[in-house]
């Protein structure tokens, strides 16, 4: 029975970047958010995944960085849309 790989810190950091970069447009104009942009968060996220784990503390970090970009009010509730991009996050295994 095969077992899922877990990733170095490396790997994890470029898993998390693809899914930034594909999934998450706070912005809201056409075009995803620069990596240079993205490449800013990955350590939050990263500290979230390795410590409490919580998919809600993602939605809450996604959505408080994601609304200083105008995409989304900072009081407004709309972030279900979050859920699928903090499961996916949630998915990444590391050492």
């Amino acid at each position: 029975m095969k077992t899922a790989r877990r990733k170095r810190p490396v790997d994890i950091q470029t898993s998390i970047r693809q899914i930034l970069q594909e999934d998450w447009n706070p912005s809201g104009f056409e075009d995803l958010m620069p990596e240079d942009v993205q490449a800013y968060y990955i350590l939050p996220i990263l500290r979230i995944l390795a410590g409490s784990r919580s998919e809600q503390e993602l939605v809450a970090f996604l959505h408080r960085t994601g609304s200083g970009f105008g995409g989304v009010a900072p009081e407004s509730d709309h972030s279900n849309h979050l859920r699928p991009i903090a499961k996916k996050l949630l998915k990444l295994k590391f050492e």
